[in-house]
């Protein structure tokens, strides 16, 4: 975002949550610039950008794309020190206009009302619906010979990702995901299933292919980046011109946005 030099000030004093659109700036600092500025602390901008926050940081800190309305009271006055009487109005305000969602999932077994940023929301509902339209393997791949030297839990998921259409592999380092990499490229080859590997930066997709002996690329590389008029970048592969490969395995995926 840039600010017209000539209304930057005006901008900020308006409204000092502006500057949050700027990497490196966030509530806190907005926050201060806010109390500077003696704008009242239960004003309708900053009630707004401190629930906002606070859905963020859930989001960010933990994973959680939602939380319940007892905790969101509880962050409200740890984050705004505010009641909830003082912030209510905005609340539901924001309830109104859609940019908050009470969750109402029948899967979702959380006690309380669940309460989401609507952006955060979609995309949790467009993830899933896509991974549930990659769901359509019938077969299960042979695993005979792979599982010598897997321990317990590495051996349950090379038996869920020989069934699985998608699978995500998660967990702390030194569990033996690395590892286990190296046998799902194994089960591919034995199965002469085309596939690609690739990886979000070029030292994760060079240690990607020290690990399995395959060709690793970015996928940047994978998918053909090419530059298009008015600073534009587009992809040569995409879900019209899918690769044409049987199988893609992407490393270090948690450094995707």
């Amino acid at each position: 975002m840039l600010f017209r030099s000539d209304r930057a000030l005006e901008l900020v004093q308006q409204d000092p949550y502006v500057l949050m659109r700027f990497r490196g700036v966030g509530f806190t600092i907005a926050d201060q610039v806010r109390a500077n500025l003696y704008i009242p602390m239960d004003a309708p901008s900053r009630i707004r950008r401190g629930i906002e926050y606070i859905l963020e940081t859930a989001a960010q800190s933990s994973g959680d794309t939602c939380i319940s309305d007892v905790e969101l009271e509880k962050q409200v006055a740890k984050v705004l020190t505010l009641l909830w009487s003082d912030v209510e109005k905005e609340y539901l305000a924001m309830l109104a206009e859609g940019v908050l969602t009470v969750r109402e999932d029948s899967w979702l077994d959380l006690s309380g009302t669940q309460i989401a940023l609507t952006s955060l929301y979609e995309a949790e509902r467009t993830i899933a619906s896509r991974l549930l339209k990659l769901n359509t393997r019938t077969d299960v791949l042979p695993i005979d010979g792979l599982l010598e030297g897997l321990a317990g839990d590495q051996v349950s998921a090379m038996q869920a990702i020989a069934e699985a259409s998608c699978f995500v592999l998660t967990g702390a380092p030194g569990t033996g995901k690395t590892f286990l990499v190296k046998r799902v490229v194994d089960m591919l080859m034995l199965e002469k299933i085309s596939f690609a590997l690739c990886a979000p930066t070029g030292k994760a997709a060079n240690r990607l292919m020290e690990l399995t002996g395959e060709t690793a690329t970015t996928i940047h590389v994978l998918l053909k980046c090419l530059p298009q008029d008015g600073g534009v970048w587009t992809f040569a592969h995409n879900e019209a011109n899918p690769l044409p490969i049987g199988a893609l395995v992407v490393d270090e995926f948690s450094m995707v946005d």
